[in-house]
């Protein structure tokens, strides 16, 4: 064999190995459940099953719930990335994104052909390979590994959001049980109250008229108390979709409702961050920015591929038969001349594709940063309608306290004093119940928008 022979054979086999030697990887299913436990604070509730089937129905039993001392939020935030389907579904795509990856790396078979001796025909044989296979395998793997890293961030951004969404489901339910309550001990004053002014007017103490309007307002409350334990039971269906139960299957249960503005604090208490820090902890934490960066990071690897796949290129290795002597056998190269079509609109599309990308992580940027600002906003709005519902609270029960021990030291007071009294604090609570709940959930939307949770370890 000639110098020449040996100088091309072993190029071939070092451009080979080269491109077989770099490998790519993207996360898995164990993965994403492990990172996403961790920005939650959350131990892993689950363990994803190796395959679609392996997944089982005993949602209760997968998700951690005990469901004995009542539902928690962490417990609702855990089961809402368990044993799901819906959530299955979703980490499912990394399956199908690590076979794409899988394929990038693939060179292509050659092609052989075959000339079959016919009369003084000799045999002759002709292999050919593509070299962008080769020289290309890297870029292409590491293309379709940032690929992968962006359904990764996708998928985690998803997932994510299924947590937002249960815990927005738990407060609605908690708050709505709550107030169901609360609207019960209304109507059972108002039918109380009721009952005395019907006694007075048996006894000519009172006229028809007030009768007929406490008739009223004992409706009224009564309406409101109906549509209140529907509601409850309509939010309460709704958080046992999100943790795999069947709706309908168990009664509201909840743990001992944490102080509703701990978290808060942080955000709104007596020295907050500036909101540029928690737009620029927001930029790190959310994955849809992470994902925006590596899809144009992805976007220019492409337009280098198609910057270098200018001509195709390939190799042909040819084989004769020469009669009683042997083989004759030697490598050639195979050239698609860019004679006609000089590869621009590949280029510029190329091009225009990692322009696009670059315009939507800017685009995602400034989003989060809106999101960030607005949601800021709105909690401490909400915080300052707590604190002025709180504040009226405590003034309606001092205001009352007050009347009332004056009345009773003065001997004036009776029993239907003390229901109207009553009456008043109670829709003084209620609209407490529904300031706290916008506050949790302005809470939550904010902690969406920052991508972690105010007392997370893992915070930025």
């Amino acid at each position: 064999m000639s110098h020449a022979n040996v100088w091309w054979w072993g190029s071939l086999l070092a451009a080979l190995g080269s491109a077989s030697c770099y490998t790519a990887s993207m996360p898995g299913r164990e993965e994403v459940v492990e990172q996403l436990s961790s920005e939650l604070a959350t131990e892993p509730a689950w363990a994803p099953a190796s395959a679609a089937g392996e997944a089982s129905d005993a949602f209760g039993e997968r998700t951690g719930v005990l469901w004995s001392d009542g539902l928690s939020e962490l417990e609702a935030m855990d089961a809402a990335l368990g044993d799901h389907p819906e959530w299955m579904a979703t980490l499912l795509q990394l399956d199908v994104g690590r076979m794409d990856l899988l394929q990038a790396g693939k060179i292509h078979n050659p092609l052989v052909q075959l000339l079959l001796p016919v009369g003084s025909k000799q045999f002759e044989g002709t292999m050919f390979t593509a070299m962008s296979d080769i020289w290309l395998r890297r870029d292409r793997l590491e293309a379709a590994e940032l690929d992968g890293r962006v359904l990764a961030e996708r998928i985690m951004s998803t997932g994510l959001q299924r947590v937002t969404d249960a815990r927005l489901a738990f407060h609605r339910a908690r708050f709505a049980h709550e107030r169901s309550m609360l609207l019960a001990e209304r109507a059972q004053v108002e039918n109380e109250r009721l009952a005395l002014i019907q006694r007075a007017i048996d006894l000519g103490e009172l006229g028809g008229v007030e009768l007929a309007t406490a008739r009223i307002e004992t409706a009224s409350v009564d309406a409101l108390r109906v549509q209140a334990e529907n509601d409850a039971t309509i939010q309460w269906n709704v958080l046992l979709a999100f943790v795999g139960e069947t709706p309908g299957t168990r009664e509201p249960a909840f743990e001992e409702p944490a102080r509703h503005g701990a978290r808060a604090d942080e955000l709104t208490g007596d020295a907050p961050p500036s909101a540029e820090d928690l737009v620029r902890q927001a930029l790190i934490s959310r994955h849809e920015v992470r994902g925006a960066t590596l899809e144009a990071a992805a976007a220019a690897r492409r337009a280098g591929i198609a910057r270098k796949d200018f001509m195709p290129i390939n190799l042909i290795v040819d084989a004769n038969d020469i009669g009683g002597s042997g083989f004759e056998i030697g490598p050639g190269l195979q050239l698609q001349l860019p004679s006609f079509d000089l590869g621009d609109a590949r280029h510029g599309r190329a091009k225009a594709d990692l322009t696009l990308r670059l315009a939507v992580q800017r685009a995602v940027a400034f989003t989060v940063r809106s999101q960030v600002l607005q949601r800021l906003e709105q909690l401490r709005s909400q915080e300052r309608l707590v604190a002025a519902a709180e504040r009226q609270l405590e003034g309606v029960e001092a205001r009352l306290e007050i009347a009332y021990s004056s009345r009773k030291a003065a001997g004036d007071a009776n029993e239907l004093d003390g229901l109207m009294f009553q009456r008043e604090v109670l829709a003084a609570q209620d609209q407490v119940l529904a300031a706290r709940l916008a506050r949790a959930t302005a809470i939550v939307d904010l902690e969406s928008a920052l991508g972690f949770r105010i007392e997370s370890p893992t915070r930025p």
